[in-house]
């Protein structure tokens, strides 16, 4: 199919994105772009994992205090809202650093198949089982039940869509 101007200023990107990922790969601007993007997941992972450390370190000192009997019953609250915290950091740092290796890696996947748009304050979309948010402006510019393909890299869900191209005739 051929490029859609539509398209690509609904998603942000232009016939060079678009040949370079039905090769499978990232365009060079789309490598600066990832690449940058890689880099604050990788910062955001850091920080995260630091957050779960003070947060444990947080939790053993409640856990001392009533072990050492201060105030009863409090500290051990404490201590496990403070794990429970450790734990959501961990998950957000471990999905942050997939984030970051699926943008470094820059593999470009490819799925196809009809537009289901999903209702809700940020509409998302889905064609052939890949999830991607609706951009503004691109719900004008495509038709549910008709076929996409969309070009992603996968970094979790929804994914990070590079391009879409309709694949049946208009």
């Amino acid at each position: 199919m051929a490029f859609d101007p539509r398209l690509g200023r609904a998603f942000a990107f232009d016939e060079e994105d678009l040949r370079a990922n039905r090769d499978g790969v990232l365009s060079a601007g789309q490598r600066l772009v990832y690449g940058t993007a890689a880099g604050a997941f990788r910062r955001m992972a850091r920080r995260n994992r630091i957050q779960a450390g003070a947060l444990v370190a947080g939790a053993a000192v409640a856990a001392w205090l009533g072990v050492a009997g201060a105030a009863g019953v409090v500290p051990w609250i404490v201590a496990v809202g403070l794990v429970l915290a450790a734990l959501v950091a961990l998950v957000l740092a471990a999905r942050s650093r997939r984030a970051a290796e699926a943008l470094e890696a820059g593999r470009v996947e490819r799925a196809e198949g009809e537009l289901e748009v999903g209702a809700g304050a940020v509409p998302v979309a889905t064609v052939g089982g890949i999830r991607f948010a609706m951009e503004p402006g691109a719900a004008e510019v495509m038709e549910p039940g008709a076929r996409y393909r969309v070009c992603f890299l996968p970094t979790g869900s929804p994914v990070a869509l590079l391009a879409v191209e309709r694949t049946d005739p208009a």
